[in-house]
């Protein structure tokens, strides 16, 4: 391990900013979908309906396909999965971009999109845990999973900066090209050697799989319905749109000091984790209480807290033995996708039995079980390593 994390920083910096690149590429193009419903809805017909379909087709294909082949990562190589995922998100966005002309064929792009993500990241995590030196892998990986949000916030930009909606489906081919030109060559632990060892390792991260799922629907409920609980309690369209920008800063900053925390003072991760779940829970009960400034409160705990937590879940399972890096976080990944395609329409089915406390509070609940089930994991390793160590 120590020939494969003692490197130049120049090709530190380089895996990191190419790993960076391609995640941002893999989560852009759903981003830009619902950035820019309004005139691809002109284009495509794509309905509010039809819109929650392409969006939801995008993770629960993750999850499918995160799910069957995310145990191939190390068996192939993760540079080389990360390198077709790339040009599989490439091959899909330029579909959107010259071939769509019915939303039937946005769905099929997107979906593929979808498919790419699911590979990539998990693929991006496993070279980190080749190359980055363990007392500064946490705030590694959280600064690649920053990714994610800042993907969004780069998806919101389009809409006052592209004239023409395809062409910001053209200009993201330029994303994944960039960070796989700028990832190093280096020799990766490859799984093949044995199967069945990584079957156990998946095996073994399963319990934060849950969790992680459980927890993504705060996040996939706030896609959908954060701006509108924050404008019918009462805030103007322009504001809510500007507390939900400074929410998701937060989460990006909460993730790297997240990281550099759990770095620092040496944390297993899974406490922190939990911390952050857990006020994810109280944000989510805050959004449907009502009165304007615990809204507020309720989404800067629920973008910044309760979806900070994002880059640790990827440290607890990377960590492990590298030559499984990438099988394991594809467990997280599918977890992950599999929250955020159910966050929308559980959140919808439930403005649809209750009101905006109840489905708000029914999130909650679903947070704080994924937080109990992280604490409880993190006791279980805690009662583990004395017995190992005797």
């Amino acid at each position: 391990m120590a020939q494969l994390t003692t490197r130049s920083r120049y090709e530190g910096a380089r895996l990191v900013t190419g790993g960076v690149l391609l995640d941002t590429a893999g989560i852009l193009p759903v981003g830009l979908v619902g950035a820019l419903a309004a005139p691809i809805g002109e284009s495509l017909a794509l309905t509010s309906g039809r819109l929650a379909v392409v969006v939801t087709g995008f993770f629960l294909t993750g999850s499918v396909t995160a799910m069957l082949l995310g145990s191939r990562i190390d068996r192939a190589g993760p540079r080389r999965a990360a390198g077709a995922a790339g040009i599989v998100t490439v091959a899909a966005v330029l579909a959107v971009a010259v071939l769509a002309r019915h939303w039937v064929v946005l769905l099929a792009s997107i979906c593929v999109c979808g498919a790419a993500f699911s590979i990539t990241m998990p693929a991006t995590n496993a070279l980190l845990r080749a190359r980055i030196p363990e007392a500064r892998l946490a705030t590694v990986v959280s600064i690649k999973q920053c990714a994610v949000p800042v993907a969004l916030l780069l998806a919101g930009t389009a809409v006052a900066t592209v004239e023409d909606w395809r062409w910001a489906f053209v200009a993201v081919v330029a994303v994944p090209l960039a960070g796989w030109s700028l990832l190093p060559r280096f020799p990766v632990p490859r799984g093949d050697a044995d199967p069945g060892s990584g079957r156990s390792a998946r095996r073994g991260v399963l319990s934060v799989g849950v969790s992680v799922g459980l927890a993504s629907l705060l996040p996939g409920a706030l896609t959908g319905f954060a701006v509108l609980t924050l404008t019918d309690g009462g805030l103007a369209a322009p504001v809510a749109g500007a507390v939900v920008i400074a929410a998701n800063v937060l989460g990006i900053v909460v993730r790297l000091g997240a990281g550099v925390w759990a770095d620092r003072k040496g944390s297993d991760g899974y406490r922190p984790v939990a911390v952050l779940m857990a006020a994810g829970a109280v944000g989510a009960v805050l959004l449907g209480t009502g009165p304007v400034p615990l809204l507020i409160a309720g989404a800067l705990l629920a973008y910044g807290f309760g979806w900070g937590w994002s880059g640790l879940t990827y440290f607890l399972v990377v960590r492990g033995p590298a030559e499984h890096a990438g099988s394991t976080s594809s467990v997280i990944q599918a977890g992950g996708m599999a929250g955020s395609a159910s966050g929308p329409l559980a959140m919808g089915l439930l403005l649809q039995a209750t009101d905006h406390t109840g489905a708000w509070w029914c999130v909650a609940a679903f947070t704080a079980v994924a937080a109990l089930v992280v604490a409880r994991a993190a006791s279980a390793r805690r009662a583990d390593q004395p017995r190992a160590s005797v």
